[in-house]
């Protein structure tokens, strides 16, 4: 019982861990292409 649910917290963990990782991934790549955008628009 005690096994099941240290299982159970660590697939939560997990899950939450992912979506936060998921969420990062995509702030990050949007925040690189605008900046990557602000300084093209910038040189021309």
């Amino acid at each position: 019982m005690y096994g099941r649910e240290i299982s159970r917290d660590y697939s939560y963990i997990c899950s939450y861990l992912f979506q936060n990782l998921l969420l990062f991934c995509v702030a990050s790549f949007v925040f690189i292409r605008s900046c990557l955008f602000t300084n093209n628009f910038e040189e021309n």
